[in-house]
Formats: structure tokens, sequence, C-alpha cells
């Protein structure tokens, strides 16, 4: 294998109350080295996987970056690495000043046929995207379904691995959803995101078909709720109906879910099960990890949501939205700003006229939040290539 490379070996490791799965990251040409783990409670542990698809679904984008052709010391099903390739011409194509194709070798490649009985898992955060989608394929949806039977929640991302506390937190105040439509909760543990190896906002759903592969021995399908519609898709983006079927492996097939609807539609879906409002979560940035601040950008999102279908004091939120709070709301992309135009449009298409549109339609027209001169300049070195100091 010609030119830089990143080797991969995986490793098993069983503890009394715990099973790891360790992957050491080995770079040619210099002493670097990182260990991504994946840590499951030793009674919710998956059954071993016959293959590492998910570590290459994990890191292709760092290596794409560095311009390292990987060779992973173990498994790899063929059916992925033709996938992949295709993935890798998607963001080489995107990007191409970013990220470029490399090589992808491994020990052994094999396949399997799926599972006979298919079986589903989802990805579940407590969100709108991943609560919708459960609803929408549990066993009791009563509709054409994937008759999703269990959720996977991922400690590591939206709450760190230093706040244990928040996350169980996360999972009691989720309880109730998973209850009510009666859906077994597996989860895991990793430090995928904040070994800090590759941007998040390209990235995080390859890691996070990452954590879903190693159920490949158990689940033939495995469910991650989308973000935008297929109306308003903003390319390039970390998850979206493009790429995401692209990191599906000979095992497990990666489903892109809900891209038919806005965020407002599935918000207008979930409040038909009044049930299942109180246990939304959608923040991540207040204090408490657990709970919905009612404040940062995502929670004030989500409460408009609400009001546009009419729904004003939801349950998973203290108190009611503070109007004050919209012509201050930080719009830091162009996916935020789609998502609250959209948020107006739906609001306008239902002929409503209140206070609160009135506010959001003019922090629409005001756009993206003015980048700072720090910020300013850090965007002109990364464009002329190099590397900003943090």
């Amino acid at each position: 294998m010609a030119g830089p490379t990143l080797s991969v070996h995986p490793e098993r490791r069983d503890t009394a109350g715990s099973v790891r799965y360790e992957f050491d990251l080995r770079y040619s040409g210099n002493d670097r080295r990182h260990t991504i783990f994946y840590e499951f409670p030793r009674d919710l542990a998956p059954v071993p996987p016959d293959s590492f698809d998910g570590i290459l679904c994990a890191i292709v984008l760092h290596a794409m970056a560095e311009s390292r052709n990987v060779r992973l010391h173990g498994a790899v099903t063929n059916t992925f690495l033709l996938n992949l390739e295709e993935f890798q011409l998607a963001w080489s194509r995107w990007l191409p000043a970013k990220y470029r194709r490399v090589s992808i070798e491994a020990d052994s490649i094999v396949d399997k046929p799926r599972l006979p009985k298919p079986r589903s898992i989802g990805a579940f955060s407590g969100g709108v995207d991943s609560s919708f989608t459960l609803l929408r394929h549990s066993a009791k949806s009563g509709s054409p379904s994937y008759a999703l039977d269990t959720v996977l929640m991922v400690h590591g991302f939206d709450i760190p691995l230093s706040t244990p506390a928040g996350f169980r937190e996360l999972v009691d105040s989720t309880a109730s959803i998973r209850e009510n439509f009666g859906v077994e909760l597996r989860m895991v543990a990793t430090n995928c995101k904040e070994l800090g190896l590759q941007s998040w906002e390209h990235s995080y759903g390859a890691q996070l078909a990452g954590c879903l592969h190693l159920f490949s021995a158990e689940y033939s399908n495995a469910l991650v709720g989308s973000s935008d519609p297929y109306d308003a898709l903003l390319l390039p983006w970390g998850s979206n109906p493009v790429t995401d079927p692209l990191l599906s492996g000979g095992a497990l097939r990666i489903v892109h879910d809900g891209a038919g609807f806005s965020r407002t539609e599935k918000v207008a879906f979930l409040s038909r099960h009044p049930a299942t409002l109180r246990s939304l979560m959608v923040c991540w940035e207040g204090e408490h990890k657990g709970r919905n601040c009612g404040l940062c950008e995502k929670c004030i999102r989500t409460q408009l949501n609400f009001l546009a279908v009419g729904v004003a004091n939801p349950p998973c939120f203290e108190a009611p939205l503070d109007l004050s709070l919209i012509e201050h709301i930080s719009i830091k992309n162009d996916s935020v700003l789609a998502e609250f135009r959209s948020i107006a449009e739906y609001a306008d298409g239902h002929d409503m006229d209140a206070d609160w549109l009135r506010l959001l339609r003019r922090r629409v027209r005001q756009g993206t939040d003015k980048p700072s001169l720090r910020q300013r300049a850090r965007r002109m070195l990364r464009r002329a290539g190099l590397r900003p100091k943090a």
C-alpha cells in the first residue's frame, strides 16, 4: 500500500461488567496513535459481529482528510467496500480541497446474507427526528414499516462522556416513549467524537453508523432519523439521504428515514401522540444534559415547531416560549436558517397570524449570524490550506 497509511487494529476486552471494543489507530511516518472505543454494559452487549465495517465508517473522512490509505487488521464485507467507494466519490466531489479518495484494504473480505427474519434497530436520542422514526416504524404503528423493535442510545455524542449522570437522566426521561411503544433499549459509550479527529458536521452520520454496525449480527436494518427534507437538502452535510445508505454493509443496511417530512410536520405527527411529548429531549447546550433548557437555539426552534402546529406549551418544556428570545436567536449556518424559514412557511401555509410568526419572519430576513473579525480570519486561513490556532 503506497503512500501514508492509517492501520486499524481491533481488539475486544471483556470485564465483569462490560464489553469493550477498541480500535487502535496507527499512523505511518510518526509515532502518533489513537484508540477509539465502544463500551457496552455486559448484559446489553451485541453479539460479536463477523466484520468491522463500522470502524471504517467512523474513520473514513478522517483518513480522506489526511490522504491516508487504510489497512484494517480484521474482516470487512465486500458490499461495504463497494458502497464506501461511492461514499468517498461523493465527499471528494463535494469538497475536493478537503477530502481525497483513499484505498481501503482488510485482512479478509466476507459477505453473508442478511438475517432471514429481519430485525431493525434505530438510533435514538429522544429528539424530534429519532422519536418520529420510532413512532413511525414501531410495531404498533399499524402502517408499512421496518417494525423497529430496538433503539440504540449513544453516550459520547450529544452528552459528553464526562457527564454520566446527564446521560442517565436522558435515559430515564425518555423511558416512557420507549415503554409506550415496546422497544428494547441498547446503549453504547464511545470516545469517537471526543477524539476530535474530523469535522463533526461532516462525519456525525458516519460515526453513528459506526456504532450501529457493531449490532450487525443481530439486526439487518439500522434506521437513522433524517435532518433535512428532500426539498430542502443542504449538501454536503454529515447525515443525508445521498450518502447515509452508502454506509450499508453486507450484514447491515443503513436506512435514512423521514426525509419526506419537514421537522414541523414531524412535530405535528408527534403531537398526535401526547404521551410522547413529555419524553421529547432536544437540548444539548443546557447545563442539565438530561433536560430541555428552553433557551438555546434548538429549544427555541422546537418550541416554534410546536407553535406552528398549534401546541402552545408542550410538556417537554418547563415554561411557554418567551417571545423576546426570537429576535436574538443565534443562527450559525444555512442549514439552521433553512429550518427556521421552513417553520415560517408551514405557518403561512396554514394561514396563521401571530406575534411569534411576525418576529420569526423578521429574524429569518436577517439571515445567519454575522461572523466576527476573528471568525473571518480563521475562515480565510482554512481556505488558504492553513490550520488556524485554536
